[in-house]
């Protein structure tokens, strides 16, 4: 009979060289077929991951006869909503192994990681069309829908405005521009310096590119941007995009379009949950329809604790960048 263990792990007491196996293993089953980069899965890059500003990862680990069979994660940030600052915790890497499926671990996994929240916190991920069932059964439900938009032909660039800098790491002006942004009754993950410079400084891997939009030392906007490739084509993919006005968001999105030219890119990709899409349509983006997306993206979730419930219908701002390999 196989003998089964499980276990709630902190980040700091995680096995990652056979966690970074596992994770690994799966992934190359599933997305093979894609020719997707999995060079970013090292013990280095979790390490990284599950320590950001807010506090330490956790892990849920199914173990059959002593080996690593099933394991889910969640990890911290800082939730910023019209009503306050809350915790709030986003699962990710669900993985399990071929020897333990059909036997509930993934439940199991995520019912571990919920038992263990306090009260008042938020649970929230970006299933897959596999997963997301699962998370409904938990009583999940679909917070936004995330759009696709993309810039389809980059032909040239524009001169950069003297407004536009390129800047090396966040301080105290974006700290003043968060608080700004919050004013407009967003609900979004807090874009706090200390969030900023562990999510695009010291990520082990990529190299992200900052500019900001600066009138009298006063941060007004920025957008971060990386190149990635997807399916043998290579892209600007733009992380963040934050403005006090629809006005400023068109003129960082055409900074981003001249960017790519100067990268001699073809294509920019933005994933954006429908704000300000007068500026996005205005800027030569198109929102692709859902029917031809690989991968239909939601913001799903629960709030945990009675005092957060009015969360369930806030207006949420989500930009996934390169979250599904974050």
């Amino acid at each position: 009979m196989t003998r089964r263990r499980e276990e709630l792990v902190s980040a700091p007491n995680l096995d990652y060289p056979t966690f970074t196996k596992v994770q690994y293993q799966v992934f190359h089953e599933l997305v093979r077929a894609q020719g997707a980069d999995l060079s970013y899965i090292t013990e280095e890059f979790y390490r990284w991951k599950y320590n950001p500003p807010a506090g330490s990862g956790k892990t849920a680990v199914i173990y059959l006869d002593d080996e690593m069979s099933a394991v889910n994660s969640m990890y911290p940030f800082q939730i910023r909503s019209p009503f306050g600052l809350h915790k709030g915790w986003q699962s990710c890497d669900t993985a399990t192994m071929p020897q333990a499926r059909g036997q509930g671990c993934f439940f199991s996994c995520i019912s571990q990681l919920k038992s263990s929240l306090a009260q008042e916190a938020l649970f929230f991920g970006f299933p897959n069309q596999n997963s997301k069932r699962g998370f409904e059964k938990l009583g999940w439900g679909v917070w936004r829908e995330v759009d696709t938009w993309v810039f389809p032909l980059v032909l040239g660039q524009s001169p950069q405005p003297a407004s536009l800098q390129e800047v090396e790491k966040f301080g105290e002006a974006v700290d003043h521009l968060n608080l700004q942004i919050a004013s407009q009754g967003l609900t979004y993950l807090d874009r706090n310096a200390a969030y900023l410079n562990w999510r695009y400084l010291q990520h082990p891997q990529v190299k992200y590119r900052i500019l900001a939009w600066v009138e009298n030392e006063q941060w007004l906007g920025f957008v971060v941007t990386r190149e990635a490739q997807v399916k043998g084509r290579r892209f600007l993919f733009i992380m963040e995009l934050w403005s006090l006005t629809p006005e400023l968001e068109r003129a960082l999105l055409s900074a981003c379009v001249s960017v790519a030219a100067q990268q001699k890119l073809r294509h920019v990709l933005l994933f954006d949950s429908g704000h300000n899409d007068w500026a996005k349509w205005s800027s030569g983006f198109l929102r692709i329809p859902r029917r031809f997306l690989p991968k239909r993206q939601l913001l799903m979730g629960e709030v945990v604790g009675y005092s957060n419930a009015p969360l369930q219908h806030v207006n949420w701002r989500t930009q996934l960048g390169d979250w599904d390999a974050f």
